[in-house]
């Protein structure tokens, strides 16, 4: 049996890929389950930066970029976008299927969409250190999640 590799894991005897930026992820786009996007104090987040000058939120944390990448990633199992200082969510987002973990935690979001329940496989969500962040009650309570952390 072989190995995963850098940014990898092996489960069940199938590489499962991690990736850590939006490059990582676009390089392999179809074989990356989890995308980690997470600042630390030596490596500020710089992936969610937006750099489109037509942007009112150039040079903010931005959904843009965020949206080109989750189009491409058909197999993405979890999502961990913890302190990027993000005020919305991109509507690819809505699309993954496969997803079972969102950690949105240490945002700046303060609703989520209705259309979280299009998250099928969706068990884990994260989203403690939001401002005020109103739930869609409905949307959720037809969802089958193990856990939600406020």
């Amino acid at each position: 049996m072989g190995s995963a590799g850098i940014g990898g894991t092996l489960r069940r005897g199938v590489a499962s890929r991690v990736a850590r930026s939006i490059a990582d992820a676009l390089a392999h786009p179809k074989s990356v389950k989890q995308l980690a996007l997470l600042p630390d104090s030596n490596n500020p987040r710089l992936d969610l930066q937006c750099r489109n000058m037509l942007c009112e939120k150039i040079g903010k944390p931005c959904i843009c970029r965020l949206a080109t990448v989750l189009q491409q990633m058909t197999s993405l199992r979890s999502l961990l976008l913890t302190g990027n200082g993000l005020e919305d969510l991109p509507d690819t987002l809505w699309a993954l299927r496969e997803l079972e973990v969102l950690d949105l935690r240490d945002n700046q979001l303060t609703m989520l969409s209705p259309r979280i329940s299009e998250l099928e496989s969706l068990k884990i969500l994260k989203l403690s250190g939001n401002p005020r962040i109103v739930l869609p009650s409905e949307s959720l309570a037809s969802m089958r999640l193990v856990t939600v952390m406020m």
